[in-house]
């Protein structure tokens, strides 16, 4: 983050601190400063996985418990949708890195809202690319990707040629969820987008302190 993100981060560090795992062990206790913490110099806030959106998102989100974007996603463009899945990508992020589970099903459930809300099946490279640099093998934000694009092509399509235009380890996860999903369609991805918890991590909502 930038200086002015810094900032925003050690002005809010009482409800990072307190009320996040990763933040209230990386804050070391130092009478000398607001509330206790010495909270900078112990939480790296260095690297793509930290921005002062999603730090400002997740902060607010502690507070209120809902997600301020929110209010913006009632109608979006195609070019609005583009954008707003490359925020979410980057609050999914965040999340998997501090291991706030909570936060990322609440981001997973906006990202499957606009997703149902724009229905195009091909996803920014953008998002696919930053997602697969930042994330687990086992993160349920590549999951949702590969899912997308193994229930969404249809029979005649030329999977091979689609494939090669996309980031190699995620046409290699496409090729193997084909062999799982079969000959599902659209209307099977919708029915299974229903069902948002497929997607969820197990977790209880943290009561704010």
């Amino acid at each position: 983050m930038n200086n002015i993100g810094c900032s925003f981060a050690a002005n809010r560090e009482h409800i990072l601190a307190t009320n996040t795992d990763y933040f209230s062990v990386n804050a070391q206790e130092h009478p000398a400063y607001p509330f206790g913490y010495d909270f900078g110099r112990y939480v790296n806030f260095s690297g793509k996985q930290f921005s002062f959106q999603v730090i400002k998102e997740y902060s607010q989100w502690l507070y209120d418990g809902v997600l301020p974007c929110m209010a913006s996603l009632v109608q979006i463009s195609p070019t609005e949708g583009d954008l707003t899945f490359r925020f979410l990508a980057k609050c999914y992020v965040f999340g998997e890195h501090i291991d706030d589970k909570p936060w990322m099903n609440d981001i997973m459930d906006v990202f499957i809202r606009v997703h149902l809300q724009d229905w195009n099946f091909g996803m920014d490279h953008q998002v696919i690319m930053y997602t697969y640099e930042f994330t687990k093998e086992t993160s349920l934000m590549r999951r949702l990707l590969v899912d997308m694009y193994a229930y969404c092509m249809e029979p005649g399509d030329n999977v091979k040629a689609m494939l090669r235009e996309l980031p190699g380890e995620f046409a290699h996860d496409i090729l193997v969820a084909l062999n799982v999903v079969g000959r599902a369609t659209s209307k099977d991805w919708r029915e299974r987008l229903n069902k948002p918890r497929l997607y969820h991590h197990e977790a209880q909502r943290r009561l704010l302190s």
